[in-house]
């Protein structure tokens, strides 16, 4: 089982976790981001072990959500829940920031995942919702899974300031004020290259 955990199969393990992501946006840059994620009781016992939870794309207990938190300046924590069953393990949890270096100071330890740039008289959104696998993944993670990941999906919403023009993917509003992406994780599999998404408005 150890030799399993190297490579491909260990980043799955990291990243399928089912996320519902809503990101508010002001016209400043400043925002709400409520998150919904779900954890299998698998990937959350292998968090638990010697900090394990920091290889995880989020914390998965309440005090190792605000500790994050307040290690991240320009980020207030607004609520905080957690639910599981003999599957999963569920948080839901509101956060407001300041600006968008804030966000990616949580959101994607400061990789900059996240940005707003300026284009015009537009301005564009751009986050990294996955790095991809570049070498591909074997059969054997795969099958692994396609047995306990199939269920699991992310589903990413941007809320905008003002109408939305495009968006590189997804459903825009009736309103045209915000978008919603969603896609199951087993897609992933097949991500070599940096899944990328921009809004525009």
């Amino acid at each position: 089982m150890k030799k399993l955990l190297i490579g491909p199969l260990f980043l799955l393990l990291a990243s399928c976790v089912s996320i519902d992501t809503t990101i508010e946006l002001s016209g400043d840059g400043s925002g709400q981001i409520s998150l919904t994620y779900t954890v299998s009781q698998m990937v959350a016992n292998l968090g638990s072990v010697d900090k394990g939870w920091q290889k995880l794309p989020l914390p998965i207990n309440e005090a190792d959500f605000r500790r994050q938190v307040s290690q991240s300046q320009g980020l207030t924590l607004r609520s905080f829940s957690k639910s599981e069953d003999a599957q999963n393990v569920t948080i839901k949890a509101v956060l407001a920031f300041s600006d968008v270096a804030a966000l990616n100071r949580f959101y994607s330890a400061g990789e900059n995942e996240i940005s707003l740039s300026q284009s015009g008289n537009d301005t564009v959104y751009r986050q990294v919702i996955f790095q991809g696998f570049p070498d591909g993944v074997d059969q054997q993670t795969r099958d692994f899974a396609a047995a306990f990941f199939k269920d699991y999906h992310l589903t990413f919403q941007m809320k905008a300031p003002r109408q939305i023009k495009s968006a590189s993917a997804g459903t825009v509003s009736s309103d045209r004020r915000s978008v919603t992406f969603d896609m199951p994780v087993l897609q992933l599999l097949d991500q070599k290259t940096p899944l990328v998404w921009t809004v525009t408005w």
